[in-house]
């Protein structure tokens, strides 16, 4: 069972992963997600984690990924954003 992590009250200087379910229209954005977070948030480090290929393929809707996966992202950033598209 999964509890949900405290929420941040301030962004800036975070590092936060934004995670996709690689669906094409989350892949185009992304980049102007990046640029918002930095110029407006203040985020510090953004970087990007993609689903595993078997996991999206059946389905639009993100999933968890593997379990050591979730604690390596957990160790490396601060926020993890979903994004969905389509």
């Amino acid at each position: 069972k999964w509890e949900l992590a405290t929420r941040p009250e301030d962004l800036r200087g975070l590092t936060v992963v934004l995670m996709s379910n690689g669906r094409w229209s989350f892949n185009v954005i992304i980049q102007r997600y990046k640029t918002l977070l930095k110029e407006r948030l203040g985020v510090g480090d953004i970087f990007c984690a993609q689903q595993e290929e078997n996991v999206k393929q059946f389905s639009g809707i993100a999933r968890p990924k593997a379990e050591a996966t979730l604690e390596e992202l957990a160790a490396k950033c601060d926020v993890a954003i979903v994004g969905m598209g389509n």
